[in-house]
């Protein structure tokens, strides 16, 4: 049953790595093309499913698993509310990366782009913080084997891979 997490596991990995590069951005003060189109593709067609997994599916599920002593409902609501500041705020990151997107030599970033690109990588990580640290080891420790496999189907028609894949 281990093994259903890897690929949860991989999808949560992505984010911290994005995040890292969001932060040496900010650092240098400056965006190169292949950097910002890295972070756009991610922002536009990875994340979004990443956040619907959780809303859509795990949080649900969970809700209905998970005894009240667990607590997780509160943490579910904080999520789910993190999330929905995430999609608002991916538009603008999108904005600010997007003008370097085209450039063969780093844009410079000006203070507001810097904030709106650390207020980004700090709530993502706040999100994935929790994710990682509460939610899934609950998770872990009340989802079956069933739930895990349902759980990955959703998570492989949502980006098409139902098909190319093995699913039980």
């Amino acid at each position: 049953m281990e093994t259903r997490w890897i690929f949860w596991s991989r999808i949560t990995g992505r984010p911290r790595e994005i995040c890292d590069q969001i932060d040496g951005l900010v650092r240098i003060g400056a965006v190169d093309g292949p950097a910002a189109q890295r972070i756009i593709a991610f922002l536009t067609h990875i994340f979004p499913p990443h956040l619907v997994d959780s809303d859509d599916d795990l949080h649900p599920l969970m809700r209905r698993r998970c005894p009240q002593e667990d607590g997780i409902a509160r943490v579910l609501d904080g999520l789910q509310a993190d999330h929905g500041a995430l999609r608002q705020m991916i538009p603008g990151v999108i904005d600010i990366l997007g003008g370097a997107g085209a450039r063969t030599r780093p844009a410079p970033l000006s203070k507001s782009g810097r904030e709106t690109l650390s207020a980004f990588s700090r709530q993502a990580r706040r999100v994935l913080i929790v994710e990682t640290g509460i939610v899934l080891p609950i998770a872990r420790a009340r989802l079956g084997g069933g739930d895990l496999g349902s759980l990955r189907l959703r998570m492989l028609q949502r980006r098409g891979l139902d098909r190319v894949m093995d699913t039980p």
